[in-house]
């Protein structure tokens, strides 16, 4: 993790942000979630979280990198910079871990 001058940009490499998935987000606000998710740029690099806000929600939070103050290895916790976070999308969960919550329609057979 390094720190840039000015607004403090803090930058994570794919290797330690990869593995926090099931660590607990919190604002300075409070609790939000945890990470369901860690989502992918192209390039490979870490572009965003999933988080699962709550319990027992199915609703995912996608949350920028970039609104990231902090990760605490130590206690399994991502900081966000903000209260109220930039969140990109919000994704409805499926049955079945991270499955779209979309049911198939069989095709017909004649």
């Amino acid at each position: 993790m390094s720190r840039s001058q000015g607004r403090r940009k803090v930058v994570f490499d794919a290797d330690t942000l990869g593995n926090c998935e099931e660590f607990l987000v919190d604002s300075p606000a409070g609790r939000v979630g945890y990470v369901a998710e860690v989502r992918y740029a192209p390039a490979g690099e870490p572009q965003a979280l999933a988080v699962r806000a709550g319990r027992a929600s199915n609703h995912l939070l996608i949350i920028p990198v970039s609104q990231l103050a902090a990760l605490v290895v130590s206690s399994r916790r991502v900081l966000l910079r903000s209260s109220s976070p930039d969140i990109t999308a919000t994704e409805r969960m499926g049955t079945v871990g991270l499955q779209p919550a979309v049911i198939p329609i069989p095709s017909r057979q004649r």
